[in-house]
């Protein structure tokens, strides 16, 4: 990260009427906190913003939008009848590496229990036995599949890729809303997003010292590789 100064929002005009903003609304707002001040992990962000204002924020915004149609990004929400155009705001999230150290167990924690859990279900299923799990619900689930019961993958693992959910309440806790194990379409939307959003953004994609994510693609190459 650059070693700008510490700087209030009512400094920037963007970020002033943000901050104004901000104050009167009831939940948690990532970028702005109580005082109006930026939060830590933003004062090398916001001059940034301020710097394109509004117009060119939207200026981006568009680019934005004209990148993943070009792309043809997509996506069905549940129960959708069509395709709908993938949403993306070209600000993006930001966790600084204290958030991150905070979450990171939990969700590798509960990365290994649901592995642990298909594990033993299309295994030993003591889970039932002990009735840990109601055997009826397992069963009668249209995602058990007992044309591939007992059969196990090579590898460590069964459970290839996992996602979770997260939102942050109203104290500024994160609670995990749901776990996505079916497919990984996931981390191919954070691929697009990072693309879209370092050529929107060029100059905070390249000042910033973001987290890149091209290490945990090389290690899901590797591990795919573990299969042939």
């Amino acid at each position: 990260m650059s070693g700008s100064p510490p700087a209030s929002a009512p400094d920037r005009p963007v970020l002033a009427a943000y901050a104004r903003r901000a104050a009167d609304a009831i939940a948690w707002d990532e970028m702005v906190g109580p005082s109006a001040q930026l939060r830590p992990a933003w004062r090398d962000l916001g001059p940034a913003i301020d710097e394109l204002g509004a117009s060119g924020l939207a200026e981006r915004r568009r680019t934005v939008e004209r990148l993943l149609a070009d792309d043809g990004v997509t996506y069905r929400p549940l129960a959708a009848p069509v395709e709908q155009p993938w949403d993306l705001d070209p600000i993006p999230l930001v966790l600084d590496a204290a958030q991150w150290t905070a979450l990171e167990p939990g969700l590798v924690q509960r990365a290994e229990l649901l592995d642990l859990i298909l594990t033993d279900l299309y295994g030993p299923r003591l889970l039932l036995e002990r009735r840990l799990l109601p055997p009826e619900v397992v069963y009668g689930h249209a995602g058990f599949l007992r044309e591939v019961d007992q059969i196990r993958l090579p590898g460590p693992r069964q459970l290839f890729l996992s996602a979770s959910d997260l939102v942050r309440g109203d104290d500024g806790q994160w609670t995990v809303l749901s776990d996505r194990t079916q497919a990984p379409s996931g981390a191919g939307y954070a691929m697009e997003n990072r693309r879209v959003v370092s050529r929107t953004m060029a100059g905070i994609h390249h000042d910033t010292a973001i987290r890149r994510i091209g290490p945990f693609f090389h290690a899901m190459r590797l591990s795919l590789h573990q299969w042939e």
